[in-house]
């Protein structure tokens, strides 16, 4: 078999890294990435994929232009775009791209950006927190009486973890929003102090469902650095097998789908977090894959899969393992340890 060219955009990230390592365990590929910051060849490079081209950002006049040259240069068979900016632009500009890539058309990515506009497609449903979107005091009053105390504030769009505030009362709301200029750009919803679940979905490029891996954070990298305590990127997170997360995802995205009246495709992430009563209720859903490489190791290669599916191979959907452990922090090889090993 030849091996097929992949590139993989953004490489410089976690989850393009973690793609890649999945990838690569398989041995059936050539990686090639890009990369914005000058020093991702030099972090990433050479331990996960075999050239990256270094180029202008997504957004930048240039950026199609570049990534056209590197595909015709590679020879690329396929492409992977692993983050949401990079999503989101190419989406927008998905006629001028001159290579094959499986990403959601630019409505389903528009909606998924905002919090708010995911809220109101899937409000009616269970699984929907209590959210609402304060312009002012008075807004921010009757978030409280509805919801009780605390409440959690998060940038509307964006990454939700870098912007998110827990707060017990009126005054810190207000404060917390003027000091972010965040009227009128943040929700405010109900605190959910439960698990916290991300269930990565793969469907085929025709919209068809593949499967489901979900992972649960349990702690964070530098949570000191976050007043929730819950930064972006999870320091140790497991395994898991969850039917009502499930359902509740795919449900999530049906909704959408139907809403902007486009099918999904490729890899999607949907948050979701329990309430007091352990509840799952959906946070936010991201057009963009996830944490990939602990289901390698758990038995399942999704980034494969994923790859396998969008190029029209014919696939069969291994079983993972629940219970796996992924321990990762700074400056360390990350290790993958099952449960009864732990202590």
């Amino acid at each position: 078999m030849v091996k097929k060219r992949i590139l993989i955009t953004g490489i410089n990230g976690l989850v393009a890294a973690q793609i890649a390592n999945s990838l690569n365990s398989t041995g059936n590929y050539n990686l090639i990435g890009t990369e914005a910051n000058p020093f991702g060849r030099l972090v990433y490079s050479p331990t996960v994929v075999g050239k990256v081209h270094i180029g202008p950002a997504a957004g930048d006049i240039k950026y199609i232009n570049f990534l056209n040259s590197v595909i015709k240069k590679e020879n690329i068979d396929f492409i992977v775009v692993t983050n949401e900016v990079e999503v989101l632009y190419l989406s927008e500009n998905i006629d001028k791209l001159e290579g094959k890539t499986c990403i959601l058309d630019f409505p389903f990515v528009n909606i998924c950006k905002s919090k708010w506009n995911t809220y109101l497609a899937i409000k009616d449903k269970y699984y929907a927190p209590k959210t609402y979107f304060p312009n002012t005091t008075e807004d921010i009053k009757r978030v409280f009486d509805r919801s009780g105390s605390p409440i959690w504030l998060r940038a509307d769009c964006g990454q939700a973890a870098a912007t998110a505030f827990k707060v017990k009362t009126v005054g810190e709301a207000r404060n917390w929003l003027e000091l972010k200029g965040g009227w009128g750009k943040y929700t405010a919803s109900e605190f959910l102090p439960g698990r916290n679940l991300a269930c990565v979905i793969l469907y085929s490029p025709g919209g068809n469902y593949i499967t489901t891996c979900i992972y649960e954070r349990l702690m964070y990298l530098n949570p000191l650095s976050a007043q929730t305590n819950v930064t972006g990127v999870a320091s140790v997170f497991r395994t898991v097998h969850d039917e009502d997360a499930v359902r509740i995802s795919r449900d999530a995205v049906d909704t959408l789908s139907k809403v902007v009246g486009y099918k999904p495709k490729g890899l999607i992430t949907v948050d979701l977090k329990g309430d007091k009563e352990e509840n799952l209720k959906l946070t936010e859903v991201n057009p963009r894959p996830s944490n990939t490489f602990i289901f390698t190791k758990a038995g399942l290669n999704l980034a494969d899969l994923f790859v396998k599916v969008a190029l029209d191979f014919p696939v069969s959907v291994a079983k993972y393992k629940p219970h796996l452990y992924h321990l990762r922090t700074v400056d360390y090889l990350p290790s993958f340890v099952e449960h009864n090993n732990l202590l």
